[in-house]
């Protein structure tokens, strides 16, 4: 095969791919749809342009705007990609069943058609084409490609072959530090059909290339309620507004303690003062973020006890109160024409915000409608053990609250962000192969739909190579062949050394999965033993 022709159907796309896929920095995501497709696709055909001249001997490489005649040709299709679709997904992108990144392969003609259903769908396929020649990404950056050894011909498909994400919702990791940030990171994540990152401002548009989910906010209200705030009238917000603090259960109010109980979710003028202040987030700071953490303190376990609140509910049902009030406030604000595009809304269950439990009344009407979801947070959770096995005290609380909230009416969708590298890890080379191949594909078969986990690293991932790479595969495919899966893993990465480190990530893994409890955040752990010294 000397020539191979990609097809991406542009008027002048023979000339102009190169550009166009480049262009993201140039291009409102948000709004301009037929822009930001142009620029995937283009991209697209540039990655495969790029690595199948590094898999055939002397292929040269040439883009076409429809199917050439004569000569083997890639097609490359995004199914119903219209205004009107993009807009309706855009305000249902939180239904569980939506399978929005999907991907067809098929041999057509004398080529092959790679369609998607998406512009990340359409980019999966691409990728998932280069690795029936062999490619693989295991790290991000050059070092970390698997390359193939040239050959004559291309590894084709026999029948049409359709690919669909298990974890339909969201796939990807929950980062905080304004430093973390990193294109090859990003390439890494899509060339592993991942699709959700932390929102910063310099990755943002190459990650919005890529298909991805940006997400911005997190425990965001301890700043703008700072009790010491000066308003507008010169006197500090606690002066101003005592009344918008939470009333803790003893029914006094004190400005040191004032961030430690849940703020009043009752009170309408401090909803009207946070729904302005998140808009001013999401129409600036966050301009381009899909979507946006809006949790309450970090109280553990601390809520409202004022009359109003409590009529709401338990500490869920406020949390809900809050989040639909916001959801009103933006809704109102894109009706106005102030907004602009659709953001969704994300509640935390955990127990820092005292929202474990399930709430006592329904999931306010307007989160249904507006596909806004819930992320649930197993925090404390023991390692040593399945999330869902009874026999285990410390995850039964867990694994009973999913389900529970699972069972909400009218449903909500809820996402998983675990905890394979947070901040009482310290970094260690810890790992999860068992705990990935055992409880993601549970979650799936209790209705989960989306995975995060907090938060991963961004160079030296070292023995950590596997928990990113498996954790990828599962969440895309919870039927994943994991044993298989990790022997690849060791071959590719290792060669002649795979069965000793084999047997060395086998023992570390058995190592450490017992003192994870010990280094949790609970009340008896070493971690918070040391948080009391002076």
């Amino acid at each position: 095969m000397n020539c191979l022709y990609i097809v991406v159907p542009y008027e002048n796309a023979s000339l102009r791919v190169p550009i166009w896929a480049f262009e993201e920095k140039d291009i409102d995501f948000c709004r301009e749809y037929d822009r930001a497709l142009r620029c995937t696709m283009s991209f697209a055909a540039m990655e495969l342009k790029k690595f199948l001249e590094r898999t055939l001997d002397g292929v040269s490489v040439f883009f076409l705007e429809q199917q050439p005649k004569h000569g083997f040709f890639i097609d490359l299709q995004v199914e119903n990609y219209t205004t009107e679709k993009v807009q309706k997904d855009r305000l249902h992108l939180a239904k569980a069943e939506l399978q929005e990144d999907q991907y067809i392969i098929e041999p057509v003609n004398s080529g092959v058609k790679i369609t998607g259903t998406s512009r990340a769908g359409l980019l999966y396929g691409a990728y998932e084409f280069l690795k029936f020649q062999g490619w693989q990404w295991i790290t991000p950056g050059e070092t970390g490609e698997i390359v193939p050894q040239l050959r004559d011909n291309l590894v084709l498909p026999e029948k049409r072959i359709e690919f669909k994400p298990s974890m339909s919702l969201r796939r990807g990791f929950h980062m905080e530090g304004v430093s973390k940030e990193s294109e090859e990171l990003c390439l890494w994540m899509a060339r592993n059909r991942l699709n959700n990152i932390g929102y910063r401002p310099a990755t943002g548009p190459i990650a919005k290339k890529l298909g991805m989910y940006l997400q911005a906010g997190g425990h965001i209200f301890e700043e703008i309620l700072n009790p010491d705030n000066v308003m507008p009238s010169g006197r500090t917000l606690w002066e101003e507004h005592t009344e918008w603090y939470g009333l803790p259960e003893n029914g006094i109010r004190k400005k040191e303690n004032a961030l430690g109980t849940q703020f009043c979710v009752s009170n309408e003028d401090l909803m009207e003062f946070l729904g302005a202040a998140l808009l001013n987030l999401i129409m600036n700071e966050w301009k381009d973020a899909d979507q946006i953490d809006v949790w309450g303190f970090d109280t553990w376990g601390k809520t409202c006890t004022c009359e109003a609140c409590t009529r709401i509910g338990n500490s869920s049902d406020q949390t809900l109160h809050f989040l639909s009030a916001m959801r009103q406030y933006l809704d109102k604000a894109n009706a106005e024409g102030k907004l602009g595009h659709h953001v969704n809304l994300i509640m935390c269950i955990y127990e820092g915000t005292a929202t474990l439990q399930p709430p006592m009344n329904p999931i306010p009407a307007n989160l249904h409608e507006s596909g806004d979801f819930v992320t649930f947070f197993p925090i404390n959770r023991c390692y040593a053990h399945d999330l869902f096995d009874d026999v285990c005290e410390d995850n039964r609380k867990y694994h009973e609250a999913i389900i529970d909230w699972l069972n909400c009416e009218p449903s909500i969708p809820l996402i998983v962000c675990e905890y394979y590298n947070v901040s009482k890890f310290e970094d260690l080379p810890l790992l999860f192969n068992t705990r990935l191949e055992r409880d993601l594909p549970a979650y799936y078969k209790h209705g989960v739909r989306g995975m995060y986990y907090m938060h991963v690293p961004m160079v030296n991932w070292g023995m950590r190579t596997v928990t990113q790479n498996l954790f990828a595969a599962l969440s895309w495919d919870e039927a994943l062949d994991v044993p298989m899966f990790v022997e690849n893993y060791y071959t590719a990465w290792y060669g002649p050394y795979a069965p000793h480190m084999k047997e060395v990530y086998e023992l570390v893994e058995r190592a450490w999965k017992f003192c994870a409890q010990w280094r949790a955040w609970a009340s008896d752990s070493v971690l918070s033993a040391l948080q009391r010294w002076t």
